[in-house]
């Protein structure tokens, strides 16, 4: 069990607002319309009231606001059971988990479906985030999907959730234009803390005497200088950027086409020098009704051209380590081949050469050197047809038409400078790695859809049908090159690579009310993926049923005041996952293979001709029983209302994942390798949500609403592979030596457990170098003596808290999130808080390090095992202030019809958390871009 006392510090504020809240509701006594919220659900949409699922929906009131450039950003912090972490970089990543894990080597990340498209989970490259390809501005609705019940209809890509996205469209009336733009500007929040060249200077005369020499750099003269140099003020900086929005509604031809257009440019820099993200972007939705309005077509359109620049994040780390005594750059003639930017340099074989991994690196070598580009052009559109069959009434026939097509070329150049002289050769060499993608994947639906509620007596009141079929045809197809700048060899490593994968799937649901008051929902989808073509079970039925009570409709309860609402819940289903692996993993697959494999075999030719090797094919495991993923998912819930102020829902959920993908290893000769992708790993987890809403003051002139959510999880590994029931190779870096694994995953335990030495202190509680517990008791440390922390990096409990209050024309807004019980690997301090660090590891150079070292003082710990000490893993629990929004309105602005807002806000204004570290959020803390601090300043005009 884990300790939550943390909870106790954070809930109390939460507490004392809901306190307030309720006191604040008895005394507002203004009555509120009743409004029918429209959810979007697989393949339709429902009101909220007859939802039997776990369904969170958002509109564009509900979005958060300021410095927003992907779509996780909006809902950051909003919904009970779903949490968000975005990269700091412009343009990055966003992970995205509903409801915790639901797999341990598959895809995690929930489906996307815009406008019926579902989109790829696979990555593209130079694709920081797949929903960059979507303006922010273009949303007008997001759905969560939360429960299997809810997700079932979308089978075997829907165990991670399912996050249904809905464009604007048209307008039927008058043109209605809108603009919005801002000015971003982002600081770094916090640095590490590391030695001034003073400061470093006088540890090393005292401990390391023997290097004071090579402090600094000689000048022309050949005399000592010492600088202080603040390596991450030189990589960091105050980065600008600007949104632009233009977008107009309305129809044409006498209001016969409504339609929208819209254009948008984005451009960002990163608080890391030489970081760039530009998007541009355009769409277009048109929504006429033909055939006397019994014909509803929805055209949508989407294309983006989005370019980044990334930064080598390394050079954070670089920052850290490099020798402050030192300069960014010089004249002298020593560093022209490196560009005059200052590094270590050493002679061998006659030559004056950079070392390679010494860590004394100059970072703005780094990231002046290596321009990383991205070039990324997408396409996703759709053409939906829905036909209501005129000799049936309620029936209609829909045909969905999607494409979802991304071409990108990435580049990664490096200067000469960055490369050491050849010892042999005297050269230096610069190259350029390059890469083209391309994606095409299009989709069909083509299903009915059937509703009767005009029942005039009886028990069911009414009844809904939906079926159909759906193809998805997903093609991958790339090239890949390394060209040299080098008189003998230009180009090397060109090779390409080709991909196709199909999904055909069978799908069914029915909807029935009865008496008006008892909902019941029945989903079945039977499908079938390439990806296990040839698989003893190539297609698999994904069903799940829903039952809905809808309680305030009951005689004892309907005359009731107090509850405005009340609703039970309860649903099963079961849900799989295909992003697991290669698309053949069934089948065997023989690959040429060349000396830039790790493993390969080459085939003397014998006649004396060249080439003198024959490369040979090389088969990969494979495994016939192969098959999906599979979640059970178990949701009981709750929705009420309380006084038409007062509205949440309170959900217990249970997963059971079963045939999880797990790369196990095999006895000898059972197969093609040593180890082989399997269904053999289960693990289970429950939770509960809670979501709660209200309307504190809602009247003409003030208004106050209060969001608040939590949700619980609890996971569990139940069963792992067939070899032993531990696998600790989990948690290295970057693949380096002295990054130790310090992660396992272990049956009856938590995945992604903690997995390190015990560290012995003194008496007054400093950490003993080299000194760790005996844990097996046989007289010396090995790896047998890690032990299993309890710990993840996994929150137990995560909060968010939004707030709205409008004051006349006057608004302000703020979200904040909290977690407790997750705990972060300070890597940072295990890799360089030592003498040893300081020495550079034996390379005769110096490096800087943090101010950690002061309180260990460790000289040369044994570091596969220190590196991997429980001394490092700190509680990371957190709260944040995310975001804080204010803006005005002028209505009638110059005495037009314009509408006028001007908004400011701030991004990560604060974080309040026990971790030393820069981020709390982190996992495993190394070299990460760091979040930014953004003001934001802009306008909005509706005219």
């Amino acid at each position: 069990m884990r300790n939550y006392s943390k909870v106790l510090k954070i809930a109390p504020a939460f507490l004392l607002a809901g306190t307030i809240m309720l006191e604040a509701q008895q005394r507002d006594s203004i009555k509120q319309k009743d409004i029918e919220q429209v959810v979007l659900i697989g393949y339709g949409s429902k009101k909220k009231t007859d939802l039997t699922g776990s369904v969170t929906a958002f509109g564009e009131k509900d979005f958060n606001k300021g410095a927003v450039v992907n779509t996780q950003q909006m809902l950051q912090g909003k919904a009970a059971g779903v949490t968000i972490t975005n990269d700091g970089a412009p343009g990055g990543g966003s992970t995205v988990r509903i409801r915790g894990l639901s797999s341990l080597n598959g895809n995690t990340d929930p489906l996307y479906v815009i406008d019926g498209v579902p989109i790829t989970k696979d990555g593209t490259g130079g694709v920081g985030n797949p929903l960059n390809l979507i303006n922010p501005n273009d949303i007008e609705s997001i759905s969560v999907l939360k429960d299997a019940s809810a997700t079932a209809i979308y089978g075997m890509r829907a165990s991670a959730g399912v996050v249904i996205i809905k464009t604007k469209s048209g307008l039927s009336g008058k043109w209605k234009f809108n603009y919005s733009g801002n000015v971003q500007m982002s600081t770094l929040m916090d640095k590490f803390d590391v030695y001034t060249g003073t400061e470093l200077s006088e540890i090393v005369q005292t401990s390391l005497p023997d290097k004071y020499n090579i402090l600094g750099i000689n000048d022309a003269a050949g005399s000592q200088v010492l600088y202080n140099t603040d390596w991450q003020d030189q990589i960091f900086q105050k980065a600008w950027g600007t949104t632009q929005d233009i977008s107009a509604r309305g129809n044409v031809f006498g209001g016969k086409l409504p339609m929208r257009v819209s254009l948008g440019y984005n451009n960002i820099d990163g608080i890391l020098k030489t970081s760039n993200f530009e998007r541009y972007n355009a769409g277009v939705s048109l929504t006429p009704k033909l055939l006397n309005d019994n014909l509803l077509v929805t055209l949508n359109a989407k294309g983006t051209q989005t370019k980044y620049r990334y930064a080598d994040t390394g050079a954070i780390g670089q920052a850290i380590a490099m020798d402050p005594t030192k300069p960014v750059t010089s004249d002298l003639p020593l560093y022209e081949n490196y560009g005059g930017f200052v590094q270590f340099l050493e002679t061998r074989n006659g030559h004056v050469t950079t070392p390679q991994n010494v860590g004394l690196v100059n970072p703005v070598a780094t990231l002046e050197g290596k321009k990383n580009l991205a070039d990324v052009k997408q396409f996703i559109g759709n053409s939906e047809f829905e036909y209501k069959i005129p000799f049936v009434k309620g029936l209609s026939a829909v045909a969905n038409l999607g494409l979802e097509y991304t071409e990108s070329e990435t580049t990664n150049n490096n200067q000469a400078y960055l490369t050491a002289i050849d010892s042999g050769t005297g050269n230096q060499i610069a190259y350029a790695d390059i890469a083209n993608q391309r994606r095409n994947n299009q989709s069909l639906d083509l299903y009915f859809k059937y509703n009767k509620s005009d029942f005039k007596s009886g028990v069911i009141t009414n009844l809904g049908f939906t079926g159909g079929y759906t193809y998805q045809k997903l093609r991958n197809d790339g090239t890949y090159a390394r060209d040299l700048n080098d008189p003998v060899k230009s180009v090397t490593n060109k090779g390409f690579y080709k991909d196709t994968g199909v999904l055909i799937s069978f799908f069914g649901r029915a909807n029935m009310t009865f008496v008006d008051k008892y909902l019941l929902t029945i989903t079945a989808r039977r499908e079938a993926s390439s990806r296990f073509n040839g698989s003893e079970q190539t297609w698999e039925i994904f069903p799940s049923a829903a039952f809905a009570w809808q309680m305030k409709k009951e005689d004892w309860l309907k005359d009731n005041n107090f509850f405005s609402e009340m609703k039970l819940r309860m649903g099963w289903g079961v849900t799989g996952n295909q992003d697991v692996g290669g698309w053949y993993p069934t089948v065997a697959v023989y690959n040429t293979v060349n000396s830039s494999f790790t493993n390969y075999v080459l085939y003397p030719n014998g006649n004396n001709t060249l080439p003198a090797y024959i490369a040979t094919m090389n088969p990969n495991s494979y495994n016939k029983s192969f098959s999906w993923e599979k979640t059970t998912q178990y949701n009981t819930g709750l929705d009420f209302g309380i006084l038409r102020k007062v509205t949440g829902s309170v959900d217990y959920w249970r997963k059971e994942i079963n045939d999880l993908l797990y790369n196990s290893f095999l006895p000898a000769g059972a197969n093609l390798d040593s180890k082989v992708d399997g269904n053999i790993a289960s693990m289970d987890s429950q939770g509960i949500d809670v979501d709660l809403n209200v309307k504190v003051v809602n009247t003409n002139k003030t208004k106050f609403d209060v969001g608040f959510n939590m949700g619980w999880v609890d996971m569990e590994v139940k069963k792992l592979n067939s070899s032993g029931t531990i696998d600790d190779k989990i948690g290295q870096l970057n693949g380096l030596v002295e990054n130790p694994y310090v992660q396992s995953l272990s049956a009856g335990r938590i995945p992604y457990e903690y997995y390190v030495y015990k560290q012995v202190y003194d008496t007054n509680g400093k950490p003993l170098e080299g000194v760790f517990a005996d844990i097996n008791g046989d007289g010396k440390i090995t790896a047998d003596d890690k032990y299993l922390t309890g710990k993840s990096p996994i929150a137990d409990f995560t909060f968010g808290w939004n707030t709205f209050l409008q004051v006349g024309k006057f608004d302000l807004r703020t979200v904040w999130r909290a977690s407790v019980g997750n705990y972060a690997f300070n890597n940072v301090k295990a890799r360089y808080a030592t003498l040893k660090f300081i020495d550079s590891d034996g390379f005769g150079a110096v490096n800087n390090t943090i101010k950690y070292y002061d309180q260990t003082g460790f000289v040369n710990p044994p570091g596969q095992i220190q590196f991997a000490s429980d001394l490092y893993l700190e509680e990371a629990s957190f709260m944040k202030l995310d975001n804080v929004t204010a803006g005005y309105v002028f209505d009638n602005f110059l005495g037009t019809k314009t509408k006028f807002r001007f908004y400011g806000s701030v991004q990560n204004v604060f974080t309040i958390t026990d971790y030393s570290g820069l981020d709390p959020e982190v996992g495993i803390d190394w070299n990460l871009f760091p979040r930014s601090r953004t003001f934001t300043f802009g306008v909005n005009f509706d005219f």
